[in-house]
């Protein structure tokens, strides 16, 4: 399974997960709101997360935009990967 893609996330958020803090406002772990781990509240988590971008996104997308490969000319989306003619993974 591929990971998501991490295309909007600023270095300041990448450094603060790293120091395990929030990653949007850098807040400590003793400020988060109860049963939150890794964000200080559900708000910022949903911000976190809203910048990752899932292949299956991206897949889903190409096949809306062009309905068929643009090299064989396949209509079937249900076997139709987007890298089917030369993987990449």
């Amino acid at each position: 399974m591929r990971q998501g893609i991490k295309i909007e996330i600023p270095l300041k958020w990448e450094e603060n997960k790293k120091k395990g803090l929030c990653p949007v406002c850098g807040e400590s772990k003793e400020q988060f709101d109860k049963y939150m781990k890794k964000f200080c509240n559900g708000k910022h988590r949903e911000k976190f997360w809203s910048k990752i971008t899932y292949w299956f996104q991206i897949r889903n997308k190409i096949i809306k935009r062009d309905k068929k490969c643009v090299k064989c000319g396949e209509t079937d989306t249900s076997i139709l990967q987007v890298d089917h003619i030369k993987p990449i993974a």
